[in-house]
């Protein structure tokens, strides 16, 4: 069992979190704010949030990413943490074979592609203050691959381990 997280760890720092609405975006904006953090979620759609901002924007649309971290730059006057979180896996990704084209695009643009935006847009603002956290949502089928085919999901999570890497 994980220790739990030192209480106030994040007091006053400004965290931004992908995929808000989901249930580890929800769970996480919870947890940050419980631990002093300042919230900002991202997500196509608002659901009832703990954020103290909440924005809803295509992660994968560069105009909308950048907007998103120029307003919430704008609202806290700085940003320490990016969580990089959102992600889908819809019903038509299976094998390589059976994947048509449009689900292929679809799921590494909001996979991948977001997390590249997030990370070209926020990161400047982590460094004009002084650092900050990057945390990209993986999976382990990025590095074992799926029992179940999912191809697009799983290239998706290997390309942002690569990513975070590099």
């Amino acid at each position: 069992m994980s220790p739990e997280p030192e209480l106030g760890q994040l007091t006053d720092k400004v965290c931004v979190i992908t995929g808000a609405s989901g249930a580890i975006g929800s769970a996480s904006i919870k947890l940050f704010a419980g631990q002093g953090a300042r919230v900002a979620g991202i997500d196509l759609e608002q659901t009832e949030s703990n954020a103290e901002l909440f924005l809803t924007a295509d992660l994968a649309s560069e105009t909308q990413v950048r907007q998103c971290y120029t307003q919430i730059a704008e609202h806290f006057g700085r940003i320490d943490v990016l969580f990089n979180n959102a992600g889908i896996c819809p019903p038509g990704d299976g094998s390589v074979l059976s994947t048509d084209l449009s689900t292929w695009q679809k799921v590494l643009a909001v996979n991948l592609t977001s997390v590249f935006l997030c990370c070209k847009h926020g990161m400047p603002h982590l460094v004009k203050a002084g650092g900050g956290s990057v945390i990209n949502t993986c999976s382990l089928v990025a590095t074992l691959g799926s029992a179940v085919s999912q191809i697009s999901y799983t290239a998706s999570k290997g390309g942002i381990l690569a990513l975070s890497r590099e």
